[in-house]
């Protein structure tokens, strides 16, 4: 019923096949049951039509004036982060950095397109696999973006959207009448319900960590207690699986590294401050941010193409 409503409301013949083909799409990714293994026995040629194809068209429909087609877009990117991140780390790296995060700080975005967004974050944020993926395979990655870091932010930043203008927006009320106080009206509820679903979304997120943190420690102190001394503690992860990790991409710390992830963050968070540290004081004196680069072990001071 849903569906037909859309499709009824679609103008042009060409909008209405779009959506058609979208849901259709979303219809297969989320009824289908996915072995394990599968991605990797369906081949080059399976990846590179889901890269080149399915998230090129997604991405240009991300930015669609169409809610309709928005919401669609968005609503087939959860499945496919879900089963598919084994192939598309850096094409969800370009669709949260470039679509996601670039419509909740636009300001000339709709209330429509901003919920949809969060709705996306909550959806994602739900499966604790998933968000723990996120957070070792970009913010524990030293050649990613804080992944992680930057939605919890941006979250909390839409979660407070508006605060700061109830006071003047209640003493404007008092001066408009008829549509501009309707409007007026319309856009604060739309405000308050956008601030309810990014707080809806910050609290799926700590659900998530809690899961994360808490089902591994229960499952190996039980194993502790049945096999004594000898335990095998579980990966930070979890239980091992075919989509644990991302492919193609060594210097990930959950592939081929025996490094604390805890230890990896911290090591870049540490090197993102001294690089920040640097600049600054590279724009006071330039000699001076040059030693410090130097005394970090970023640069080689003695050797001026370093420099």
């Amino acid at each position: 019923e849903h569906a037909q409503l859309i499709y009824t409301a679609a103008i042009h013949p060409a909008l209405e096949s779009k959506i058609l083909a979208l849901d259709l799409i979303h219809y297969v990714l989320t009824n289908t049951q996915f072995p394990p293994g599968f991605i990797l026995r369906s081949g080059p040629q399976f990846h590179a039509a889901i890269r080149n194809y399915l998230c090129v068209s997604l991405l240009k429909n991300c930015t669609s004036a169409e809610t309709h087609v928005v919401n669609l877009s968005l609503r087939i990117f959860v499945p496919l982060v879900r089963n598919f991140r084994t192939i598309l780390k850096n094409e969800i790296e370009a669709f949260v950095t470039n679509v996601f995060f670039v419509i909740l700080d636009s300001k000339n975005s709709s209330a429509d397109h901003k919920g949809i967004v969060v709705k996306t974050f909550d959806e994602i944020c739900s499966d604790p696999a998933t968000l723990a993926e996120i957070f070792l395979n970009y913010d524990c990655d030293l050649s990613a973006v804080d992944l992680f870091h930057r939605i919890v932010n941006t979250l909390s930043r839409v979660s407070r959207t508006g605060l700061h203008d109830t006071s003047d927006a209640a003493s404007a009320y008092s001066f408009m009448g008829g549509q501009s106080a309707a409007r007026m009206e319309k856009i604060r509820f739309e405000t308050r319900e956008l601030r309810l679903d990014a707080m809806k979304a910050l609290r799926q997120v700590l659900a998530s960590l809690h899961a994360s943190i808490v089902e591994p420690m229960s499952s190996s102190e039980h194993q502790e207690e049945k096999e004594g001394d000898d335990v095998a503690y579980p990966d930070v992860q979890g239980a091992p699986s075919e989509s644990s990790t991302f492919e193609d991409d060594p210097s990930s710390p959950s592939k081929g590294s025996s490094s604390n992830p805890v230890e990896v963050y911290n090591s870049k968070t540490r090197r993102r401050a001294e690089e920040s540290e640097a600049i600054l004081r590279f724009n006071q004196k330039p000699s001076a941010g040059i030693s410090y680069a130097a005394k970090c072990g970023h640069i080689d001071g003695e050797d001026a193409a370093d420099v």
